[in-house]
């Protein structure tokens, strides 16, 4: 298409128009290495280039597309779309850098791009924000000239009162999985050809939103254990929780899993005892697997570790009614042993004499309420605590 025919068109259509909860993100690139031909005045070779992405869970969040090794003899003449694995597209490129000539540059589309491709003047290896001067009429298949449905929608400048899109706002939101497809044509047969000869590539994030609200993540030194407390709210379609472990500089490790309550309407509390302790830093996490199988992590609670000499249990834990705590500390001694919540309220609490023999101490948990509570047991040689949940 000539220029002169291409402003006809603009000035046509002047005329005719008047008119997530915890998240996660994952960043992934794709990448087409395949050359793309543009044919001067005519579609490029292939039409169009193809990116097929798998395996990515979640919605698109974020999007950015790289030109590869550009080289175009008038630039101005070269335009891109870009056309999402459910039809959505967006203009990426028409009518830009007039009338210079581009060698082996690599270019990249965001909307996070200091600026669009200039109308006039160079255009060089940097980011821009996706840029339209002119709409163009493409050839079949590729999606048609707006206004109506399923054509491509435009980024501005140019836009004829319009709605000036941008990546975020054409692609966020949808699956990121299945062919996304590059257009690319010449629209003016001047003698003029082109060559995109390192292909192209996507960098897509993703989001995933898992359903629950963690209010709180606690981990407790209970002397030579650690314990885990946790309290949600709003679960829905959760499946579990999954507690990871790092000792030092070490990578975090799975330790266990606890089977989602999944009542949506309460809170819930949660009840993990890591019993494989020694003197080390401790850094704890939890990961968030919904039944779908989207998972997202919590912060991570660190814990400085120093296992004690003294002997402190408690049982059944968790427990139905009462429960029973044995201590031996060694030593003849006045212990004081205070139970609380998770708000810290204390709800029990009474002292009594210990001797180098061990002491059974049971306490009325079968009055109390479900869920977590604390055991404090402080003497003169001693500050442990203990965790346990009542059902």
């Amino acid at each position: 298409m000539n220029r002169l025919y291409k402003n006809l068109l603009k000035a046509h259509l002047i005329a005719a128009i008047s008119i997530f909860s915890f998240q996660t993100s994952k960043a992934t690139i794709f990448n087409n290495t395949g050359v793309i031909t543009v044919v001067d005045g005519a579609p490029a070779s292939p039409y169009s280039s193809v990116i097929n992405v798998s395996g990515m869970a979640g919605t698109v969040s974020n999007i950015t597309v790289t030109l590869k090794n550009v080289s175009h003899d008038y630039i101005m003449d070269m335009s891109v779309i870009l056309q999402a694995p459910s039809g959505q597209s967006l203009l990426l490129q028409s009518g830009a850098g007039e009338p210079n000539t581009v060698s082996n540059i690599t270019y990249t589309f965001s909307d996070a791009g200091a600026s669009q491709l200039p109308a006039t003047g160079n255009i060089v290896s940097t980011t821009y924000k996706p840029t339209g001067y002119y709409w163009d009429i493409w050839p079949s298949p590729a999606p048609p000239t707006p206004p109506g449905v399923g054509t491509y929608r435009i980024p501005g400048p140019f836009n004829s009162g319009l709605p000036i899109s941008t990546l975020a706002s054409t692609f966020n939101g949808l699956s990121p999985n299945g062919a996304w497809k590059l257009w690319v044509a010449d629209f003016s047969a001047g003698g003029d050809p082109g060559v995109i000869s390192g292909g192209w590539s996507l960098n897509i994030s993703t989001s995933i939103v898992t359903p629950v609200a963690l209010k709180e993540f606690k981990a407790t030194d209970l002397g030579c254990k650690v314990g885990l407390s946790w309290k949600t709210e709003q679960e829905s379609n959760m499946a579990s929780y999954e507690v990871e472990r790092k000792m030092n500089e070490s990578d975090f490790i799975h330790l266990g899993s606890v089977n989602a309550k999944d009542r949506s309407v309460s809170e819930n509390d949660y009840l993990f005892t890591d019993n494989s302790i020694k003197d080390a830093h401790y850094e704890y996490r939890l990961k968030m697997v919904d039944l779908d199988g989207h998972s997202a992590y919590s912060d991570i609670q660190t814990i400085e570790m120093a296992c004690a000499s003294q002997q402190i249990d408690l049982f059944p834990n968790p427990s139905n009614g009462s429960t029973t705590l044995q201590i031996k500390t060694g030593a003849n001694e006045t212990i004081t042993i205070k139970v609380t919540d998770l708000s810290g309220r204390v709800i029990y609490r009474s002292s009594t004499e210990t001797h180098i023999d061990m002491k059974r101490i049971v306490l009325p948990s079968e009055n109390w309420n479900k869920g977590i509570y604390f055991v404090s047991v402080e003497s003169e040689s001693m500050k442990q605590r203990i965790c346990f949940s009542k059902n």
